[in-house]
């Protein structure tokens, strides 16, 4: 009986830290990652503006937003940036692919496709947003926790993918209630 409940405690002594760990996940609602000078951002924000912001003038640079924590009927987008692409006979093309990860681990799998294909090569310390256009609303169904979203971009011509991970809470609003 005592060895069950010294493996017991001990278990307890693990897991807890790994639980208290797991349920101060914090949203990391923007990454940069870069590989061989092909640079990839992901930022999640809930300006609604966001289309407007990026259009502007490249005389007043577009300011948006991390967004940490989405409430029941929020709207928030996830905006896509890269910089540093080379051309295949003059053309910049990119294949983007999404994997989502719920709290629960569950993972669900976008296949990639084309998100970014134009004849002009880019400049390449100017960041360009890719063609993918994701926006989504929290409902009273979602699962309460950290949400992911993995990003990966693809430059065709030197078949270079750079992943990145933004991730935004969903908190219980009935808390303090």
């Amino acid at each position: 009986m005592l060895r069950f409940l010294l493996i017991l405690a001990g278990l307890i002594v693990t897991i807890v830290p790994v639980f208290a760990q797991i349920m101060e996940q914090k949203a990391q609602p923007i990454d940069r990652q870069v590989k061989d000078g092909f640079v990839v951002i992901a930022l999640i924000t809930k300006d609604e503006n966001w289309k407007e912001k990026w259009l502007s003038p490249p005389s007043k640079p577009p300011e948006f937003k991390g967004a940490y924590e989405l409430a029941i009927g929020e709207k928030a987008y996830i905006l896509t940036f890269f910089a540093g692409a080379q051309a295949i006979n003059g053309e910049v093309i990119l294949y983007c692919d999404i994997k989502t990860i719920s709290p629960s681990g569950r993972e669900k799998q976008y296949p990639a496709n084309l998100c970014y294909k134009n004849a002009k090569t880019p400049k390449p310390n100017y960041l360009h947003m890719v063609g993918l256009d994701i926006g989504f609303t929290r409902t009273k169904e979602d699962e309460i926790g950290l949400h992911k979203f993995e990003i990966g971009v693809e430059d065709k011509a030197r078949q270079i993918r750079v992943p990145v991970m933004v991730s935004i809470k969903y908190a219980d609003e009935n808390i303090g209630k």
